[in-house]
């Protein structure tokens, strides 16, 4: 009886050094996380500096749309349906909306309320998961 008393012990002990490992184990990558979020948040920062918006991929998009193609971008980001003007050319001051995906996977969020006269379309390489599970979208 003494003798399975100790035995439930030691399983026990060994439950909780295993479990400890694994705590461990999470805690360091929780570590990890935080430092790669941190240097992210900061590079944020001074990307939002340059385009003067928060450094999401769609006002970024928007950004690099609107240098390469002469777009007036709108004043505020909230728009529905248009980001920007084009300047110059035969279709100056015609309405577009910019969009910019990580991989082209033949989607298209537009909004049929909100009509625009062009959508200017940015994609990275086509998509050949089904799922974005294991995937990195590396955009900027």
């Amino acid at each position: 009886m003494k003798n399975l008393r100790i035995q439930r012990l030691i399983l026990k002990l060994k439950i909780s050094v295993i479990n400890l490992k694994f705590l461990y184990k999470i805690m360091k990558e929780l570590e990890r996380l935080s430092e790669l979020i941190h240097a992210k948040n900061k590079i944020g920062g001074e990307i939002a500096d340059i385009i003067g918006r928060p450094s999401l991929v769609g006002h970024v998009g928007e950004y690099i749309a609107s240098k390469i193609f002469n777009i007036q971008l709108e004043m505020t980001a909230t728009a529905k349906g248009i980001d920007g003007y084009f300047t110059d050319g035969v279709i100056a001051n015609r309405t577009v909306n910019i969009k910019w995906y990580g991989k082209k996977e033949n989607v298209l969020d537009i909004d049929s309320k909100y009509p625009t006269d062009y959508y200017l379309v940015m994609t990275g390489p086509k998509s050949s998961a089904m799922t974005s599970k294991g995937e990195k979208r590396q955009v900027f």
